[in-house]
């Protein structure tokens, strides 16, 4: 199809490019073992963006898909930088604000990372409140979608929606998945499709 060169030498050729949302590969596990009556409702929170695919059991076709370019974890990260810069008078870098939302439910690595104690509290005020925003806007995405069987909250940000898109979407402990790699799965799934080895 297209020879791809690096430096004046072939290096490999693409013959054929599948195309799906990005999300829905991350499920692929899931949906496999699904009955035919049976679909997942997929809930993909990156950094900067939302994707969310209803895609019924062993991908036999998707009834909705829905991505917004402006829900992602950055909302929360943008205001841990702002934070640090007007009132601990530190500039972080992204990663270096992620770290702290990854950790924030930890006061010891809050204490060594912010010495002060009122700038610890600000930072974890607006944290919360970025939090909460960022939540009422994937629930806002997610209220466009019906008739799912079953949920999984998948990239980077999943974790931190998680317990909400559960008691959103009301679907049952067993019928709720939370990868435990979530920065993985789309990549993991995309093997799996293509019937690849994952040495999970």
């Amino acid at each position: 199809m297209r020879e791809v060169r690096v430096q004046g030498s072939d290096a490999f050729v693409i013959r054929s490019v599948s195309v799906l949302p990005e999300s829905i590969p991350a499920g692929f596990s899931v949906l496999a073992g699904l009955e035919d009556d049976e679909s997942l409702l997929i809930v993909d929170l990156g950094g900067t963006t939302l994707d969310v695919s209803h895609v019924r059991s062993k991908m036999t076709g998707i009834t909705k898909t829905w991505c917004d370019p402006n829900i992602g974890v950055s909302l929360i990260t943008s205001g841990v930088k702002e934070q640090m810069a007007v009132h601990a008078n530190t500039r972080v870098s992204s990663f270096q604000a992620d770290n702290i939302i990854v950790h924030r439910n930890e006061p010891d690595y809050l204490s060594r990372r912010i010495y002060n104690a009122e700038q610890r509290e600000s930072i974890i005020n607006v944290i919360n409140e970025r939090q909460k925003l960022l939540i009422k806007r994937v629930n806002d995405v997610i209220s466009r979608f019906t008739d799912y069987t079953h949920v999984m909250c998948v990239g980077g940000g999943a974790e931190i929606v998680a317990e909400a898109v559960k008691n959103l979407t009301k679907v049952p402990d067993e019928r709720f998945y939370l990868s435990s790699s979530p920065q993985f799965d789309l990549v993991m799934g995309m093997i799996k499709m293509k019937g690849g080895v994952t040495n999970e």
